[in-house]
């Protein structure tokens, strides 16, 4: 017995000692062979395998239901080993599989209809009793040698779709792109057909087949029918899927739904196995999508995901991340940690599966597959964030302070709120460069140095009377903008009610006392201006006037006060919306008024 511990650890020592002393690649190529001989049955790449000691044979693989998905998933990362490589070995891989995801449709013996998984066998097998549920397996009518599983989700549509497109773009000659194109267009068309909705064999709608404008959906699924629309657009140009994906976006406003497709609380409501699915899909619609405005929701939908995974350090996300963003600092060391730090997981366990004779002993290693590893890594070495010699290649990053605002014409003030704010009129600016950020206590201790501030606040909002923040931007070399300039920078030229979109809510703001100036990314401005819905208000130059055309008196209105905008803490959110105005007296330090600055300057 003691002899047998010492071997054990001797056998783990060893390993220990290969694994780490193998670079990335080396990984990778060693889950490629691990994935090839056990993981891959007839193309699907299975997730969890089940090597059976003492049991029924049968039990050979877990969660049959997610053999879509991460064979999609899979063919989306060989495509990237063989625009990294050229290794033709990557290609035959991404071949074989992008091979099964058709045969999910045609196995199916229903045009428009995908499988989660299929197997070879004439009758049905017991370890279907023991997964998802037994009644959605079928006998195929055209494959007639093989069982299928029905009641295809979103999740396993995303994986099949973005995968075969992938293989589209990548690696597909004209006669595999024939194929592609017409598969996707009747998956797609059945569900355009049905409002929407993934619609099983009975003809009815599948338990998460839900895309549709027209019954209560998750924010998640409208992100999903864009992405899917745009893809169905990009390979088969037929008009219709750009009619959709249009009507969708003017009509039912799923470009909003999808800026909010990421629940961040409470708590108990976030899924994070909904990040893979909402971040590949962001990945396609950035690709295919080319209008600024829909792209900045889209932008704030990756925002949103990353306030909660930024500090995960999933390299899957930081690189998409950063290859979104070039300019957004997304990956660091702990990128690179988390892939040498995987390894696949084995586990010798007993369990009991469930069967209709009762349960069914097993005696078995688990292992799960090296999928996610691989996926993140060749998207690593395609986008040049990892070289070949596994080392991590961080892009050089602009810090850039200030953003540009360019000429023209914008929508000004609003004729739904305060009487001050209307007219809503037409405003023609010069071009000009403002702060992304509000001046932090420590920039203005720079200016002067008697100026305090509590300890850790360095990155804060400078609160400081107007006088004080003129002072500072003459000193910079910039000036105060005034309240044209600054509600341009906040909300672009389509007269949104917010700096991003025209729907509320609370992530999208730094609601807390004072924040760290950047804080909250998904509350961007069309020109990539952070907080300037609230965190602190901000003094403009301008004196607090009536608008051209406005006829209501005020006694407020004349050169006494200066107008501040953005709102702060725990205001009502209407005073957040981009076209609000209030005003203090230039020499205010009223407490309950937070107010820091930024500066502009001109384009020349």
């Amino acid at each position: 017995m003691k002899n047998t511990f010492f071997l054990l650890l001797a056998i783990i020592s060893f390993i220990t000692r290969v694994t780490a002393q193998e670079s990335l690649t080396q990984k990778a190529l060693r889950f490629e062979k691990i994935i090839q001989r056990d993981h891959m049955r007839e193309g699907q790449l299975v997730p969890t395998i089940i090597q059976v000691v003492e049991g029924p044979k049968e039990f050979d693989a877990s969660t049959q239901e997610d053999f879509c998905f991460n064979t999609g998933r899979y063919v989306t990362a060989e495509c990237f080993r063989y625009a990294a490589t050229g290794d033709n070995l990557a290609k035959q891989n991404a071949q074989k599989s992008m091979h099964a995801l058709l045969r999910l449709e045609k196995v199916t013996g229903t045009p428009g209809v995908i499988a989660r998984a299929f197997k070879h066998s004439i009758n049905p097998t017991i370890d279907e009793e023991a997964f998802f549920f037994p009644h959605e397996w079928h006998q195929s009518i055209v494959m007639p040698d093989y069982r299928w599983l029905g009641d295809l989700s979103v999740d396993q549509l995303n994986g099949w779709i973005i995968g075969l497109t992938d293989y589209y773009d990548f690696i597909a000659d004209d006669v595999e792109k024939n194929k592609i194109m017409k598969a996707v267009d009747r998956v797609m068309s059945r569900i355009l057909n049905n409002d929407m909705r993934i619609i099983d064999v009975d003809g009815k709608m599948t338990l998460w087949g839900n895309l549709s404008p027209n019954i209560p959906h998750e924010s998640l699924n409208a992100l999903l029918s864009l992405s899917n629309l745009k893809i169905a657009h990009h390979i088969t140009r037929q008009e219709k899927y750009a009619v959709k994906y249009n009507q969708l976006i003017n009509e039912f406003k799923f470009h909003e739904e999808a800026a909010l497709a990421k629940v961040v609380s409470p708590k108990y409501a976030i899924n994070r196995s909904d990040d893979g699915l909402a971040i590949d899909a962001l990945r396609m619609l950035h690709k295919y999508e080319h209008d600024p405005i829909i792209l900045e929701h889209y932008r704030s939908s990756l925002e949103r995901h990353w306030i909660l995974l930024k500090d995960a350090n999933h390299a899957e996300y930081d690189f998409i991340r950063q290859a979104l963003y070039p300019g957004s600092q997304s990956i660091d060391q702990n990128t690179l940690n988390d892939l040498n730090q995987f390894e696949i997981t084995k586990n010798k366990r007993v369990t009991f599966m469930r069967s209709t004779s009762g349960p069914v002993r097993l005696l078995a290693y688990w292992q799960s597959s090296p999928r996610k590893f691989l996926w993140a890594y060749w998207f690593g070495r395609y986008h040049g964030f990892i070289t070949a010699d596994g080392k991590l290649n961080k892009p050089e990053i602009k810090n850039e302070k200030m953003v540009f605002v360019p000429a023209g014409a914008f929508i000004m003030g609003s004729d739904m709120g305060d009487k001050d704010e209307s007219p809503q009129h037409e405003v023609l600016l010069s071009g000009f460069w403002i702060d992304k950020f509000e001046v932090t206590n420590d920039e203005y201790k720079n200016f002067d140095s008697s100026f305090t501030f509590p300890e850790g606040k360095e990155i804060n909002p400078a609160l400081v009377t107007w006088e004080q923040a003129d002072a500072y931007a003459t000193w910079a070399g910039k000036r105060l903008p005034n309240e044209e300039e600054w509600e341009k920078a906040a909300r672009g030229t389509d007269g949104r009610i917010f700096p991003w979109g025209n729907y509320w809510d609370v992530t999208m703001t730094a609601w807390d006392d004072a924040s760290p100036v950047g804080k909250v990314s998904p509350g961007a401005s069309p020109y990539g201006c952070l907080d300037m819905a609230g965190n602190v208000w901000e003094w403009t130059s301008s004196w607090y006037n009536p608008y051209p055309g406005n006829n209501v008196a005020n006694p407020a209105y004349g050169e006494k006060y200066k107008v501040i905008r953005g709102g702060a803490e725990f205001n009502n959110r209407s005073f957040f919306r981009c076209a609000h105005r209030y005003y203090l007296p230039p020499d205010s330090k009223i407490v309950g008024y937070k107010v820091g600055f930024r500066c502009v300057k001109d384009e020349k």
